[in-house]
């Protein structure tokens, strides 16, 4: 029998929250009793994930700033940051080009200025889109513009330039696929002859029209977040059984991240060992093996991880380094049109098997002349 449902307001809104937290719709909501206690909830939360971004960004800017010359490094990325000396070595760092920066002892407010806007508009003319990001909020400390600074970075230099390259990548091996297959199609010699309309004015085939199928290039398109989601999902395979749809709670046992480096490395991770482990020992193996043996930065916890709503953003830097470090590490899954010994070719041998396939069909065509002239008259 279903539960009488308050008639005050109030104590409607109470009732629904709980009809909710019986049925886990929101995961952790177990102490809610008000309105008051549900932001205060919710604030939380989001508290927590700011704690996180800030940890994870503040370590994956002084993996860059340990690089710089000379190296530097951040403790508090906001206070660190706002006289924008460290921000314009960092750029300076990921794109490989000299900015002007105010440089001295005793730097005051306008010069804090002037290198935050030196890194703003070099951020411009690099078409990327800044959203309520201005100089004065980087100087003056807010913690939100500047970790959404941070952000943008990292979406731009670590995933979207990756990711540009990979959708070319593509794009030309499946120019090369689609190609062979038209060679493939024109030199079969005992392929039937397309039939003619009686009249002059319609030349139809026969052939079926074929479904469009959406090609590897529309499955790399939808920005950043979309393509390295299409990355990891292809570098995964389904062979692991490890499913990802998010960067949230698909991370949180571990197995996406072993995954991950089983496919790059396979000798690195034996997937049985870590069946009964608990998502903490699978993160920690994760972070650790990745690090020692990949090179990539540890910019996580494990406790960051394993929690019912990790951070979105933190997940995607951190696993934005594979890309970034190992970026042809994915299956072949967008070339299941050609055949197994073609998806597994290098660019090289992709357009050397072109090449071969192109000359034995010119070949066949020049020793078989066929009138097609004479053939079309014939039907007329």
């Amino acid at each position: 029998m279903d539960p009488v449902r308050p008639r005050s307001p109030w104590r409607r809104s109470v009732f629904l929250r709980q009809e909710e937290r019986s049925h886990n719709v929101y995961d952790g909501l177990l102490d809610i009793c008000s309105p008051r206690q549900y932001d205060r909830h919710i604030q939380k939360i989001r508290e927590e994930q700011e704690r996180v971004q800030k940890k994870v960004f503040t370590n994956w800017t002084n993996h860059y700033l340990a690089q710089h010359d000379p190296p530097m490094r951040v403790e508090d990325l906001i206070e660190d940051l706002r006289d924008g000396a460290k921000l314009i070595a960092l750029i300076e760092h990921l794109s490989g080009e000299r900015l002007h920066s105010e440089r001295g002892r005793r730097l005051r407010r306008p010069h804090f200025l002037s290198n935050v806007n030196q890194v703003l508009q070099f951020l411009e003319r690099k078409r990327i889109k800044l959203v309520n990001i201005n100089a004065t909020d980087i100087v003056d400390g807010k913690h939100t513009i500047t970790l959404g600074l941070i952000w943008t970075i990292i979406l731009h230099f670590q995933i979207e330039e990756k990711t540009k390259l990979l959708t070319e990548q593509m794009a030309f091996m499946q120019t090369c696929a689609d190609s062979t297959s038209s060679l493939d199609s024109i030199g079969r010699t005992h392929s039937p002859m397309p039939s003619f309309d009686a009249s002059p004015q319609k030349l139809t085939s026969t052939a079926p029209a074929a479904a469009i199928k959406p090609t590897a290039i529309d499955r790399w398109k939808g920005g950043a977040r979309k393509a390295l989601l299409h990355w990891v999902k292809n570098s995964i395979s389904q062979r692991f059984g490890v499913t990802v749809n998010d960067f949230g709670s698909s991370w949180r046992d571990g197995w996406a991240f072993l995954a991950i480096i089983h496919r790059i490395r396979p000798g690195l991770v034996s997937m049985e060992k870590y069946r009964n482990a608990t998502n903490i020992e699978r993160l920690d193996a994760a972070f650790t093996i990745a690090e020692r043996e990949l090179g990539i930065a540890r910019l996580l916890d494990p406790e960051d991880v394993d929690v019912p709503h990790p951070d979105e953003k933190s997940i995607m830097t951190y696993v934005a380094q594979f890309l970034h470090m190992y970026p042809e590490t994915y299956a072949s899954a967008d070339l299941d049109e050609t055949d197994n010994s073609m998806s597994k070719a290098t660019d090289t041998e992709i357009l050397s098997l072109w090449l071969d396939k192109a000359e034995t069909v010119l070949a066949s065509r020049k020793q078989t002349s066929f009138d097609y002239r004479t053939q079309y008259q014939k039907c007329c």
